[in-house]
């Protein structure tokens, strides 16, 4: 009895660092999403995908963002819905680095604020 007791410790140990499966979307959701989101190129070999979404009265520009001046590669931000004078805009703020995304379909700006520096980027729809 006294080895199962000793036993018993590891055991639960190793049965508890097995790995669980990932829920993976289904075909149909990942197309859905595809068709929702819009792609812009922007200057500077900027590249933005955003999927806009609303949820608790509020609305979201969900976006991955591709910035090598910036060592961005699909950084995935999101941000809610500001105020804005024309077209829409998003904003969200990450430790030291904000983020203002302003959309006038065909076109966005992309400003990203980091430590006091800004950095602006001009996309167009494709």
């Amino acid at each position: 009895m006294k080895k199962f007791v000793a036993v018993l410790p590891v055991f639960v140990a190793l049965t508890a660092c097995q790995s669980s499966q990932v829920a993976q979307p289904l075909p149909s959701q990942v197309l859905a999403v595809m068709a929702e989101s819009q792609t812009y190129k922007c200057d500077q070999n900027t590249a933005v995908v955003a999927v806009y979404s609303e949820a608790e009265g509020h609305n979201f520009a969900n976006l991955k963002i591709t910035a090598p001046f910036l060592n961005l590669n699909q950084a995935a931000v999101t941000l809610k819905q500001d105020v804005s004078a024309s077209g829409v805009r998003y904003t969200a703020g990450h430790k030291n680095t904000l983020y203002d995304w302003h959309v006038k379909n065909p076109e966005g700006v992309l400003t990203v604020t980091h430590n006091g520096q800004e950095y602006n980027f001009v996309c167009q729809l494709v």
